[in-house]
C-alpha cells in the first residue's frame, strides 16, 4: 500500500517540499510550541497533498499524460501553495508575503533536489531508491542553505528591496512548473 501511495500521489515530492519548508523556517521567529506546530503542520501538508491528489480532480489534472499542461501546472501550484504556506504561517511569526517568498524558495530547493536525483539516474541508469533520494535531498538542501539561503533575512518582515526577491522567487516557481 505504501509503495502504491508513494507512486500514485508522488508523496516523495511533497515530503521533499515540507522538509525544505522546515529547513527554511530556521531564520524566522518561531511561534510557541514550534516543534509541535512544525510536526503537525508537516503531517497536515502530507495529508492535504494525498487528499487533493486522490479525492479531487487535481489528481487527474496533475497527471502528465493528460496532455493539458496549463491545467497540470495550475494543479501543482495549488497543491504547492496549500502544502507549503501553512508551514510558515502556522509555525513562524511572519506575514503572507514573506511566507510566499519562503515557500517559493522551498519549491525551488525541492525541484533542484529532484533534478539532482534525475541526473543521478541518468548517470547510473538505475532508479534511485528512497534512501538514495533522501540522501540526495539532504545533500542538496544542505548545499543550497550553506551557499545561498543562509543569507536570507533573519527577521520576519519584508524590507524595502525584498519585493524584488519575492518577484524572482515567484518567477522561479513559474519557471519550474510551466516549461
Amino acid at each position: 500500500m505504501i509503495a502504491g501511495l508513494w507512486s500514485n500521489t508522488q508523496l516523495n515530492f511533497i515530503l521533499e517540499l515540507v522538509v525544505a519548508c522546515a529547513v527554511l523556517t530556521w531564520p524566522l521567529q518561531k511561534r510557541d510550541r514550534f516543534p509541535l506546530r512544525l510536526t503537525l503542520t508537516m503531517l497536515g501538508s502530507l495529508i492535504f497533498w494525498c487528499g487533493m491528489v486522490l479525492a479531487t480532480p487535481l489528481g487527474d489534472w496533475m497527471e502528465p499524460a493528460n496532455g493539458q499542461l496549463a491545467i497540470q501546472s495550475m494543479g501543482y501550484i495549488i497543491c504547492f501553495l496549500g502544502a507549503s504556506l501553512p508551514v510558515f504561517l502556522i509555525c513562524c511569526r511572519t506575514d503572507l508575503l514573506n511566507a510566499v517568498s519562503y515557500a517559493a524558495c522551498a519549491y525551488a530547493m525541492q525541484h533542484i533536489a529532484y533534478v539532482a536525483a534525475v541526473l543521478l539516474y541518468a548517470v547510473t541508469g538505475q532508479v534511485p531508491g528512497v534512501a538514495l533520494e533522501l540522501a540526495v535531498m539532504a545533500a542538496v538542501y544542505g548545499l543550497i542553505y550553506a551557499l545561498l539561503l543562509r543569507f536570507l533575512p533573519r527577521h520576519d518582515r519584508m524590507e524595502r528591496g525584498q519585493g524584488a526577491s519575492l518577484f524572482s522567487s515567484v518567477l522561479i516557481v513559474f519557471a519550474v512548473v510551466v516549461p
